[in-house]
This record gives C-alpha cells, structure tokens and sequence, in this order.
C-alpha cells in the first residue's frame, strides 16, 4: 500500500439537514446565541471520496424521494452525482449504486 497510495480511498457519508428553521430565541445582552435545529427535518446525504494521495472524487448525493427530477442536480459541478431514497439515507442498494455507477 505504501507504494502504490492512490489506490487507498477512504468513503464516508455525511446527512444534511434540508431544511433549517431556528426558532425564535430570547436572550440577555451577554449570552450568545446557540444554533438550534430540528430533528424532523429531511435529509440529504452526501457521500464524499478521497484517496491516501489526496485526490477527491466528485460527491455523490442521496435525495429524499421516490424518483431522481434532473432538476435536483441543476448546479451541480461536473461529474457531481445523486440519487433519491424515500428517507434521503444512503442504504445498501445507493451504496452499491454509488460504487458501481459513480466510483469506477
């Protein structure tokens, strides 16, 4: 492996909150304000790839959804992909998908 690095990658997935509505939060002067998100949110999943050498591949996004609109890509980067789960979680199947379609 030392040899031969880029052929070391490392994937991991990340969940994005959709949606971000803070409530209103009252406070003193002093305090600072803390971040406060909701749990029940949809999610969108981004799976991201990078070797031992540094070299990243383009993300792969899992939508919430029953069916991918080419219009949740408008804006994407080149070689930037994605897919629709019902959940917006990868699974089994997007993983396989994500390996197969978009890492080889």
């Amino acid at each position: 492996m030392k040899e031969k690095p880029g052929f070391l990658f490392n994937i991991d997935e990340k969940g994005l909150g959709a949606e971000h509505r803070p409530p209103y939060i009252v406070i003193r002067r002093l305090n600072k304000t803390q971040t406060v998100t909701a749990g029940k949110s949809k999610i969108v999943t981004l799976i991201g790839c990078i070797n031992a050498e540094g070299q990243q591949i383009p993300p792969y996004f899992v939508f919430p959804g029953k069916r991918m609109l080419p219009s949740l890509m408008d804006g994407a980067t080149p070689g930037v992909q994605g897919t629709v789960s019902e959940t917006g979680w990868s699974s089994t199947e997007v993983f396989k998908d994500c390996i197969k379609g978009h890492l080889t």
